[in-house]
Parts: structure tokens; sequence; C-alpha cells
């Protein structure tokens, strides 16, 4: 039997404007010692078509963030001599945002794809997101400027909103 590491952030409680309360799953990920148990899709990287060399699950949030303010949410910088392959990035607030997935190579953004979710009162309060390849969003490591990258912005008119991102790619070698 494989070693097994569980990661299990469970739940958050959000009460909405008109006094209801709100209970969100936020994160359950598995991380097995041969490679991220996950996504099945298009990225081709679950089952066993594609064992991840070496894979980086890297969790980021930010609290309160206010009404139309937007945050940048980087991940793990990729190191020299790798190659970053996203197989998947999670997605998740408790307010309705807009999600811009990016790649940064040497301070320039590159952007990946733009999400919109309606966060905990409407039905897709969180999105996980998958390259359409997985080559599609490759990012050569230079070991200090080169990372992923989602801007989130609070779309809510009048509530803060607690924002959650997780990154899930591969480092390989050049």
């Amino acid at each position: 039997m494989a070693d097994t590491l569980t990661q299990n952030v469970t739940h958050e409680s959000f009460t909405t404007g008109e006094g209801n309360t709100l209970l969100l799953t936020l994160l359950a990920t598995t991380l097995l010692s041969q490679g991220v148990i996950g996504p099945q899709g298009p990225a081709g990287t679950g089952g066993d078509e594609m064992v991840p060399e070496f894979p980086i699950i890297d969790v980021k949030s930010s609290s309160s963030l206010g009404s139309g303010d937007s945050v940048n949410l980087d991940s793990v910088i990729v190191p020299d001599f790798k190659i970053g392959k996203v197989q998947q990035v999670t997605l998740s607030c408790s307010a309705a945002a807009k999600w811009v997935i990016q790649k940064m190579y040497n301070g320039v953004s590159t952007t990946l794809d733009i999400i919109f979710t309606s966060g905990l009162t409407g039905n897709a309060a969180t999105y996980e997101w998958e390259p359409p390849h997985r080559d599609y969003a490759e990012l050569t490591g230079d070991g200090t400027t080169t990372f992923y990258r989602v801007s989130t912005t609070n779309l809510d008119g009048r509530n803060p909103a607690n924002v959650y991102v997780t990154f899930m790619f591969d480092e390989v070698d050049e």
C-alpha cells in the first residue's frame, strides 16, 4: 500500500446579508507517493496515462477581500532547469468572483483563461480548471521569476469575500 498524505480543510461557514448561514466544503486533496490522484480530463494527468514526476500542490488564500477589490495569488516558483506543467487549478470564493489564470515569466504575464464563479449564493462557488492539454500551460523555470498566478476580483457589491486557490502542477526536467 502506498504512503498517503491527506490535507482536509473541510468547511467554512458564511452568513449572507439576509442572515442565512451557508456552509462551504473547501478542499480535500490526497497526495500519494506515486503522484496526484485527481484530474482525469483533457490535461491527461489522471489514471495510468501520466504519473507526475514531481507533483506540486500549493494552496493559497486571501481572507476578507473587499467588495470590488482584487488580489494576486501566486504559486511557488518553478525552479531552474525544470518545466512546470499545470494539471489543475481549483478556484473557490464565498462571493461572486472573476478569476484570471496566468503564467508569469520574467515579469510578463500570459493569460491562460478567465473564469467567473457565483459564490456561495449561486450554484458555482468552486471551479476546477484544467488546461486543454498537458503542455498548454507549460512554463520553463528560471528559479526567480517563473510561477503561476491567479488574479481574483470580488464581484459582490457589498460583502467581503474569502478566496481560495489550489495550484496543482508537475515539475519535469528540461
